[in-house]
């Protein structure tokens, strides 16, 4: 009898142990806002090389590039979580100062949104301005949003202004 009541305790014991009410670690990597873009690609003398980076907490999630030399719409978008959330756009392989950089990209009508995906609650909705190579270059546009704050930074690099 002694024997099975301290089999039924350990038994009891395992199942509270490993069946936790705690889910804090749960959901982490469930994505809570939706991250878009889009825009329209041209060039007028070198082919264009465009990227996005989707950025979480300072973290690079995921990345894309579009290559060409026929004007074209290009839109992306990625699911996230985190406090700060944010995407980078860049004309590929810039170097400020450069000789060789390549003329006549225009990455223009960008814009971005960002969505609450529990409830398709808009965040953010903002154009930026565009992005360009010529003399003069704006090379990249980053946004980025946090959440608790509902703080809203964009940052633009430029050469040649």
């Amino acid at each position: 009898m002694k024997k099975t009541i301290y089999t039924l305790l350990f038994i009891t014991t395992i199942l509270f142990n490993c069946s936790s009410d705690d889910d804090s670690n749960q959901g982490d990597d469930i994505p809570e806002y939706r991250i878009e873009f889009s825009g329209e690609v041209s060039t007028q003398i070198d082919d264009y090389n465009f990227g996005v980076e989707f950025i979480s907490d300072g973290t690079i999630v995921s990345n894309n590039t579009w290559t060409g030399n026929t004007t074209q719409l290009i839109s992306d978008f990625k699911e996230l979580s985190g406090n700060t959330i944010g995407i980078k756009l860049e004309v590929v392989d810039f170097v400020p100062d450069g000789s060789n950089n390549p003329l006549g990209m225009r990455l223009n009508s960008i814009n971005v949104k960002i969505t609450k995906l529990s409830d398709d609650t808009v965040l953010v909705n903002e154009d930026l301005e565009p992005l360009f190579t010529n003399t003069d270059s704006r090379y990249i546009a980053t946004l980025s949003y946090n959440i608790l704050s509902e703080d809203l930074v964009i940052e633009y690099e430029t050469d040649g202004f």
